[in-house]
């Protein structure tokens, strides 16, 4: 006699750092903090593992190498993130002691999974939401930055400004008339967008 269909459900989690143009993430497989392969270093010396955006064959946006640590329950996926937000770069500035360095990028993931207890597929349905902490943008002449706090300045003023660029165009194509020419969104500029 077939066993009923079963459905579970799990939760997984990525957070996402981006540095200078450069994405890392702050997971590894066990939940702790990454170890790392690259040169990148983090707060007080940790190595960070730097990682590439890529397209999958579906044209789907991914991040080979992005950790995806499964939680059982809230608390565990909090935690995780409790820890990863310590491992952020942050640094003092003129106008903030412990000014984020970093965009971060925190999802959760959440899917059902169906089958018998013994054969379980990922035939069911599936959800995510990322939650986005972008770094402020900054004027050097407030900030007093020089050197590599500047140039982390001018990374930060520079993606935020593409995502701005990227939400105008939204915002204009929504508004145009049916058939009217379509504004290009600049997505690929930035790693952020």
């Amino acid at each position: 006699q077939p066993q009923p269909q079963q459905h579970q459900h799990l939760q997984s989690y990525q957070h996402l750092h981006l540095h200078q143009h450069q994405q890392q993430k702050l997971t590894g497989a066990a939940g702790g903090a990454s170890k790392a392969t690259s040169s990148s270093q983090g707060p007080a010396g940790a190595p960070r593992n730097v990682l590439r955006v890529r397209e999958d064959g579906s044209g789907r946006v991914c991040i080979p190498g992005l950790s995806e640590v499964l939680c059982s329950r809230a608390s565990e996926a909090l935690d995780l993130h409790k820890r990863a937000a310590k491992l952020r770069q942050q640094a003092c500035t003129g106008v903030n002691s412990t000014s984020s360095r970093s965009h971060c990028i925190f999802t959760v993931k959440l899917e059902e999974v169906t089958g018998s207890a013994s054969t379980a597929t990922n035939a069911g349905r599936s959800s995510q939401l990322s939650f986005v902490d972008l770094a402020g943008s900054e004027r050097a002449k407030r900030t007093n930055n020089t050197g590599n706090r500047l140039k982390e300045s001018l990374a930060i003023n520079g993606s935020l400004m593409v995502l701005g660029r990227c939400l105008e165009a939204l915002k204009c194509n929504q508004a145009a008339a049916p058939g009217a020419p379509q504004r290009v969104i600049p997505f690929r500029e930035s790693k952020i967008t």
